[in-house]
């Protein structure tokens, strides 16, 4: 029984390795990424489901003088070696994942606060624009919105450059930066 679990696990392991070798790299745009979240979401289920065997083999209590004792002590040391290592790279690549999902949902909400913003303002603007100034009190309203216009650039600046860092961040991992750079 002991080796029928041995060999339970060795299989599964192959499978997965095999699954974890055909998976691409992160991104490169959120359509993929939506994707390989589920597929990693999946693998972790297999993962988690696999965790009583283990846990199982790694209580497995072995004798000594058992013949068959030093290939089975090897293969649970390959084994567990092989697993540690399936677990790893599962760590690093939802890592991986859950970063570059930031990073797109930063840069959209970036993008966003610039939109809203720029329609605002030239909305404000067109308005002003629209309207002939004959007296003094309007030409002062108007004076005092065009500096608060300017003060308001001045913040827009700081979204404009956490856009930008995003931007290339994303573009020095050759993924896409849903052309917000140049939007």
């Amino acid at each position: 029984m002991q080796f029928e679990k041995v060999n339970e696990l060795k299989d599964f392991l192959t499978t997965t390795e095999d699954r974890l070798s055909r998976m691409s790299q992160t991104g490169p745009d959120p359509d993929s990424l939506r994707r390989q979240m589920e597929e990693h979401k999946q693998l972790q289920v297999d993962l988690e489901a696999q965790q009583l065997l283990v846990e199982s083999l790694s209580n497995l209590v072995i004798i000594e003088d058992s013949e068959y004792f030093k290939e089975l002590e090897d293969k649970l040391a390959a084994l567990e070696e092989r697993w540690s290592h399936v677990v790893k790279w599962t760590d690093k690549r939802w890592d991986n994942l859950q970063e570059l999902s930031f990073k797109w949902t930063k840069l959209s909400e970036h993008h966003r606060v610039i939109n809203q913003w720029l329609n605002s303002r030239e909305n404000s603007l067109k308005m002003m624009e629209s309207k002939e100034v004959t007296e003094i009190g309007t030409a002062m309203e108007r004076i005092k919105s065009l500096e608060f216009c300017r003060a308001d650039i001045h913040k827009l600046q700081n979204y404009v450059e956490k856009l930008d860092m995003v931007v290339h961040s994303l573009k020095k991992e050759s993924l896409s930066t849903l052309n917000i750079g140049d939007k």
